[in-house]
Order: structure tokens, then sequence, then C-alpha cells
């Protein structure tokens, strides 16, 4: 008999939606209209406990938007997600006690430091205790932090 268990990452409907800039003219004769570009239109994911996935797609296909509501950095437009029954809206701060992102944007770290420091830095502004452990772990191994 197959139990089942609730999936790690489900979402439902999701969508977001992002405003686009008014000119002049558009200020001046339509100030209250509301233009919006579509980042993501109703994605359902289910993904469960051991299971290896991939986001694909091409340039603007909505694929970091995905993960940056996912790890709560923004908020969806519509639809919800939930990291392990958790609603990422509701429950941000205990959502990023379990999780770690690690984006590729210049601006995830400071160049001028080592990878040591970089974690000791980031560390403190979510969860130092745990990444204190890391960075010892890492120490005795001889790692390249």
């Amino acid at each position: 008999m197959t139990e089942y268990l609730s999936p790690v990452i489900e979402t439902k409907n999701l969508g977001k939606k992002y405003p686009i800039p008014k000119g002049y003219r558009e200020l001046l004769f339509q100030p209250f209209l509301k233009k919006e570009k579509p980042a993501l239109e109703n994605v359902s994911i289910r993904v469960q406990q051991g299971e290896i996935f991939g986001i694909l797609g091409p340039n603007g296909s909505g694929k970091t938007t995905l993960l940056k509501i996912l790890s709560t950095l923004i908020l969806p437009s519509s639809g919800h997600a939930l990291i392990h029954g958790m609603d990422v809206v509701k429950h941000e701060k205990e959502i990023k006690s379990i999780i770690g992102v690690v984006v590729s944007d210049e601006r995830s770290f400071y160049w001028r430091l080592t990878g040591r420091e970089n974690l000791s830095f980031f560390s403190t502004l979510n969860n130092p205790t745990t990444i204190f452990k890391l960075i010892m772990y890492c120490s005795t191994r001889n790692s390249l932090l």
C-alpha cells in the first residue's frame, strides 16, 4: 500500500505580473490605466520528497521569477505556492530558515571577500548558527572556502 505524502514543493495556478512603466503621455491622459506584463501564468507543479526536477525554458519564460517566489524573495500576483505545506506568503520566515538560495547575480556576493567571508557575512543576515557550523565543517575539511 502506497502512503500519500504531501509534496515538498507545490504551486497552484501561480502567476506573477510586473507593472509596465508609463510615459508622460499616458500619465497625463490615462493616469489610472494599469499596464502589466505577465512573467508567470497558471503555473502548477508538485515535487515529492526525493524527486529531482529541473526548470527549463527560453529566456524570459519565468524560470527565475518562479524560483524567487518559491524562495520568498518576491510575492506572487495570483495563485499560491507551498514549501513543505507552508504558504510562501504567510510563512516567509519559516521557509527562509529551511531553504538556501544562491543566485548568480554579481550582487549576490562581494567579489573582494573570500568564499568563507561571504558565507559568514550573509549568514549573519539570516541564520548565523547553522552557517557557522558549515564554515567550521568546511574549515576542518580543507575546502576551497
